[in-house]
Parts: structure tokens; sequence; C-alpha cells
């Protein structure tokens, strides 16, 4: 646990999760509950916000409705390489972030905090 840059409860979380074969899923949770509010609500945009933010959302609970914003912002970003490039695919993320409502700040910390968890997870498999 001490290897992961994470809270030890995450840490650990993700150390289970790799025994019950669900480590991607709960380092999405983990990546995305490490960083502030991914959503934000405008005041003068408060029932459209709602609106667009209830889109991800899973009835199983909140954290699947994070995995849900991760997945949609990586598949968006993916597409928009093959398309556009690397740079120009930020530059729609960044738009996308702000048509849904998501802080983009706070997305692609998460982004960064997956990558590296990601490249540490070798000592799970030693």
């Amino acid at each position: 646990m001490a290897r992961l840059p994470l809270e030890p409860n995450d840490s650990k979380a993700l150390i289970l999760a790799s025994q019950f074969d669900c480590l991607e899923e709960m380092l999405t949770v983990v990546s995305m509950l490490s960083v502030e509010s991914i959503f934000y609500v405008p005041r003068d945009m408060l029932e459209e916000s709602r609106t667009v933010i209830k889109s991800f959302s899973s009835p199983e609970g909140d954290h699947l409705t994070l995995v849900n914003v991760y997945h949609a912002s990586i598949e968006f970003l993916e597409k928009n390489k093959t398309e556009n490039g690397n740079e120009k695919a930020e530059k729609n993320l960044r738009k996308w972030c702000k048509d849904n409502f998501i802080n983009n700040r706070s997305l692609k910390h998460a982004r960064d905090i997956y990558k590296f968890v990601n490249s540490r997870l070798s000592i799970f498999s030693n």
C-alpha cells in the first residue's frame, strides 16, 4: 500500500479489486474520488446542468456515475484524437467538459492519477 501515492483506504481498495478482477473499474473510481468535485452547477443554469449531469448518472450509485463520466470523456477524447490529433482533441475535450458541466481541471487531474497509478500496478502481479 505504501508504494501507491493514495490514501490507505484507496490503496487497499485497489489491492482487493485486483483479487476480484475489477481493478480497472476501482482505479477509475479511486482516481475520480481523489480530485475536487467533477461536476459544477452554475446558479444561472441550474435546471440545464441537472439535466445534463443526470445523463451520466447510474441507478447503482454515485461511484458508477463517476465511472460513466470518466469513460465518456475517454471515449470522446480517443475518438477526437484519431480525427483531429492530440492538441485539438484536448481543446475539444475542454469544450465537451464545459457543455457537460464537468470541471475540466479535476477531470484532467483524475486522468493523470489514473495513468500514474496504473503504471505502478505491476506491484500486484509480483
